[in-house]
């Protein structure tokens, strides 16, 4: 139970710290510092991190998967309501969602003693990266 609870209220806080996010990106104007800040937290999955390091505690797969995915799929969404995104934010969302709870859910496999927890952080990191730097240019 109590690790249900730690799970709910890391996964609360990393929701509100995306969602800020969003509102730092739609509600700035210029180069400020609040857009370089977001920029740079975007340019990593960090929410895959703490999924990585949650599914290294826990060891449950689809929890960890969860942990990763839903603040990032909550911050485009957030995005699209306050106007910060063009395009299809819901595909994005759910494309880097899945990129970050992947991630989360190579710490859980690597608790297990699995050997392909490194391929599946690689894919995850990598075609988060890929898809951030794309979008910005």
């Amino acid at each position: 139970m109590r690790e249900r609870r730690e799970t709910a209220a890391l996964t609360a806080v990393m929701v509100a710290v995306y969602v800020g996010l969003a509102y730092a990106i739609s509600h700035t104007s210029g180069s400020s510092i609040a857009q370089a800040v977001a920029v740079l937290l975007l340019l990593l999955p960090v929410p895959g991190v703490v999924a990585f390091i949650h599914g290294l505690r826990s060891g449950s797969s689809s929890i960890s998967f969860l942990v990763g995915f839903i603040p990032v799929f909550v911050f485009f969404m957030t995005g699209a309501l306050f106007g910060a995104f063009e395009g299809v934010p819901v595909v994005s969302g759910l494309f880097l969602g899945a990129c970050s709870g992947i991630v989360g859910y190579s710490g859980a496999i690597k608790k297990r003693g699995e050997r392909d927890w490194v391929v599946f952080m690689l894919i995850g990191i990598l075609l988060w990266i890929f898809v951030m730097l794309g979008s910005m240019l």
